[in-house]
């Protein structure tokens, strides 16, 4: 059921999107697709149904596929690998992925290595578990990696050994499933390549944007659990070149979305990448030839998911078990016939009496996030295509907000600062605070929110040019008195080092350590992709009353205004270029105050 906190809030907002009949890709951009509640498992009357079908959908193409690479290799391994599904319910996101790995396997077995005499039952049969790889890039976008990977590999594939239908079948099923199934959760079929555009700044902007460190030793286990179960793949002889190569290609993309969906925000995230090793050891014997070599590689890589999971839950086998249990009350519920949606209803009420949202005439959205106690309150929810602050993390991504707040935004904004990361206060939705400070004025403040009201003659936000320049990173660098907020933006450069690792896993992090009037010294967070639309560098706003005091009273944040500030970032020098740009403008109060 839904709960009014930030994850939750995304949850809910992706189902409400779907209720709302609000378009993936144009009218909402975030991480998952209109099948999220999939992946998330919160409820909704509106996705619920359609929700359980595709659960029911990809359960009985995993066991169609478990079946057919399980077939004659003995009850033992089999009853393994349905251990080691059963023990990572959490991770379904690489459950979903290893189904590519799965498929590939089988290709393997039925078109490379089994004899040619075969009837139409069996093609048919082949040529249907193509089906859900359409369907897993509309759950979570991350896993747009497998499909369009794997794909172009095992069309390949089968083209070379000579099995032309059942190719031309692995590029035109997964089309189809795609296509209905979008049209199926009632988006317009021409708002797919929008939803591929935007989920590509989505997937390629989070490394930089979301990051963060845990134990290394973790990622060396990883990698090398990894490494040992590829180069099994790849080192057994009797098996065909291609063949070896579409496992080991398979295999690696697996590893590589698991290593980045554990790693790169490296906190409980790293249990997906033990789960993933789990996962990928199990298939392994049904993948190689079996030796004690293989025996010793599953139980190395084993060991080390434990290692992973070791340090962040206890020895207690309840998130094993919790899944299940819930599962068995769900289902008990149902029998029995449970309201589920006067439920959800009740819950809805609990959470209206709790966060205490007023009402309000006209639209509404709500920042940072909190979208949950919004939707929770009766009043009409606008959404920014973005939905939560944080997301906005890459130019696209801040400039759509930034645009739906001028030409679209609505009625009323309610507001409230809640940064991640430690990131700079005002660099989540940078480039749209001087559209809230401009075209809407403050109304009131109640329940920790600014409530905004927007003014009737919209208009971008004038600007003034104070200054540009190019500065090196450590170098101090001075700002301007102004009497009115100072608006910057940075243009950093990586090197090819800091591009390659971007892309295959994580840059280090940079910071700006900024001296402000009253004397302070305070470090903050940069995310790249948000100071290049933008941010109010000073004064340096932390709370909605030094934001209210943005439309009120100025003078009271003359201690907080920026007088310098450096660039800071270890072992930046090898991933970002030392020199980067700035532009200041200062922002010209609107006619009138």
């Amino acid at each position: 059921m839904p709960v009014a906190a930030l994850d939750p809030s995304w949850q809910m907002s992706l189902n409400q999107a779907v209720e709302d009949g609000l378009v993936f890709g144009r009218d909402v951009i975030f991480t998952c697709g209109p099948y999220a509640a999939l992946i998330t498992g919160q409820y909704h009357p509106a996705t619920y149904l359609r929700a359980v079908a595709v659960a029911f959908f990809f359960a009985a193409f995993l066991f169609a596929a478990i079946q057919a690479i399980s077939r004659g290799t003995g009850a033992l391994w089999t009853c393994a690998l349905l251990l080691a599904i059963l023990a990572v319910p959490g991770a379904r996101v690489e459950l979903l992925g290893a189904y590519g790995l799965i498929l590939s396997i089988v290709l393997v077995g039925h078109c490379a290595e089994a004899p040619r005499e075969e009837g139409w039952q069996k093609s048919l049969f082949l040529a249907i578990l193509f089906a859900p790889l359409g369907l897993l890039p509309l759950t979570k976008l991350n896993l747009l990696l497998f499909t369009a990977t794997l794909i172009p590999a095992q069309f390949a594939f089968l083209w070379l050994n000579g099995r032309r239908g059942l190719a031309a079948c692995s590029v035109a099923v997964p089309v189809a499933t795609l296509v209905a199934s979008w049209l199926l959760a009632g988006q317009p079929l021409q708002g797919l390549p929008d939803y591929f555009a935007s989920g590509s700044s989505v997937i390629f902007g989070y490394s930089d944007a979301m990051s963060n460190r845990g134990p290394v030793s973790e990622i060396v286990v990883y990698v090398l659990a990894a490494s040992l179960m590829m180069l099994a793949i790849l080192l057994p002889p009797r098996r065909s070149l291609p063949s070896r190569l579409l496992l080991f290609f398979s295999c690696g993309i697996f590893f590589f979305v698991s290593l980045k969906s554990g790693f790169v925000r490296h906190d409980r995230h790293a249990m997906n990448a033990a789960a993933g090793l789990v996962i990928a050891a199990t298939l392994l014997k049904f993948a190689v030839p079996a030796n004690r070599a293989v025996a010793a590689v599953v139980l190395a890589a084993l060991a080390g998911a434990g290692f992973i999971v070791f340090h962040y839950i206890d020895p207690s086998t309840s998130r094993i078990t919790d899944p299940y249990i819930r599962a068995a009350k769900g289902i008990a519920r149902e029998i029995s016939g449970g309201d589920l949606k006067a439920a959800y209803v009740a819950r809805l009420e609990e959470i209206r009496s709790e966060t205490k949202i007023l009402p309000l005439e006209g639209t509404v959205d709500i920042y940072s996030f909190g979208q949950t106690a919004l939707i929770a309150s009766g009043n009409k929810w606008a959404p920014r295509p973005n939905l939560q602050s944080h997301a906005a993390y890459t130019p696209a991504l801040a400039d759509a907000d930034r645009d739906y707040l001028l030409e679209r935004g609505p009625d009323n904004v309610i507001f409230r600062i809640e940064t991640i990361d430690t990131r700079f206060p005002s660099l989540e939705d940078g480039s749209s605070w001087p559209v809230l400070l401009d075209d809407y004025r403050l109304d009131q403040s109640a329940g920790g929110y600014l409530y905004l009201r927007r003014r009737s003659d919209v208009s971008a936000p004038a600007m003034r040019p104070v200054e540009e320049g190019v500065h090196r990173f450590n170098e101090e660098v001075g700002l301007p008195d102004s009497p009115t907020p100072l608006f910057m933006k940075i243009r950093f450069h990586k090197t090819l080092l800091g591009n390659l690792a971007s892309a295959l896993f994580r840059n280090p992090s940079l910071w700006i350590v900024a001296e402000l009037a009253n004397g302070e010294t305070q470090r903050y967070r940069l995310v790249p992709g948000m100071t290049e639309t933008g941010f109010v560098i000073s004064p340096v706003v932390e709370t909605i009353e030094e934001f209210a005091a943005l439309y009120e009273d100025r003078a009271s944040l003359a201690g907080k205004q920026v007088k310098s500030f450096r660039i800071a970032g270890r072992g930046s020098e090898l991933f970002w270029r030392q020199s980067y740009e700035i532009s200041i403008e200062a922002l010209e109060p609107r006619p009138g105050g």
